[in-house]
């Protein structure tokens, strides 16, 4: 199945993320999907921010571990689904900012 998340508002606003829940295909629209049970109305997620994806990825894994120790938190965002549209092997799915969050 194909599925399809939109996001509205925060710093996603606008992004799409699509891609095919398939058994040992593992992308972040699957992930997304598998975290919301299977896209369910009303469930909340957290997403990261791209400040966090691009820290992530340049600052070294020893220097991150120090930063949390230290207690610095790497921000990303809460997002509700409230939209969910089948149409045969396709999902849509639209999910609302709510928040900044840990």
């Amino acid at each position: 199945m194909r599925i399809e998340f939109e996001f509205l508002g925060g710093p996603r606003d606008g992004e799409r993320l699509a891609g095919f829940v398939e058994d040992g295909v593992l992308t972040e629209a699957a992930c997304v999907y598998r975290y919301t049970d299977g896209a369910c109305v009303g469930t909340h997620f957290w997403c990261k921010c791209e400040y966090t994806v691009n820290a992530l990825r340049t600052i070294p894994w020893s220097d991150i571990e120090q930063l949390e120790l230290a207690g610095y938190r790497f921000r990303g965002h809460v997002y509700e689904v409230f939209e969910r549209q089948v149409a045969s092997e396709s999902l849509l799915v639209r999910a609302r900012h709510l928040c900044a969050a840990e």
